[in-house]
């Protein structure tokens, strides 16, 4: 894990992110699944690229979850890493769109 290998305690990342050691744990424990935003902000903070924590997640172990890396993966190679982000924003936009629709 990222935050352990850099030395950090669940309460330093709150602290450095703004967001709530609680949130912390569930996003570490899969129960709560991050923004891109808030990837960003959890990279920024530790001091890493966003496809580090990507690809860092245990939890991440399961054929499907391996195959959108890859077409991650894919689209940052083929896009760039800015672009690919623009891209996801947009896709968590129309998702959030559909969710308030339900």
């Amino acid at each position: 894990m990222l935050r352990k290998k850099r030395g950090l305690t669940q309460e330093d990342l709150a602290e450095k992110t703004g967001l709530s050691q609680n949130f912390i744990a569930r996003l570490e424990t899969g129960t709560k699944n991050p923004s891109i935003d808030t990837i960003e902000i959890i990279a920024n903070a530790i001091g890493c690229d966003i496809e580090e924590i990507v690809k860092e997640n245990p939890k991440d172990t399961n054929i499907r979850t391996k195959d959108l890396h890859n077409k991650l993966d894919k689209m940052i190679e083929i896009y760039g890493k800015e672009k690919t982000l623009k891209i996801i924003r947009i896709i968590e936009e129309i998702l959030s769109c559909f969710l308030i629709l339900l």
